[in-house]
């Protein structure tokens, strides 16, 4: 059985995943309108 996995991940240089209290309101500076690929629907399940 095969599985499909999607991971999307942002991260820093340093490894940073998140901010301080799992803070990730500066993915937003990346948005841009129309360019979505499932991005909105990722961040509203975690």
């Amino acid at each position: 059985m095969q599985r499909k996995l999607i991971l999307y991940i942002s991260t820093t240089l340093d490894g940073f995943i998140a901010k301080p209290n799992d803070d990730l309101s500066f993915l937003s500076i990346v948005e841009q309108e129309g360019e979505d690929y499932g991005y909105a629907d990722f961040v509203d399940a975690i």
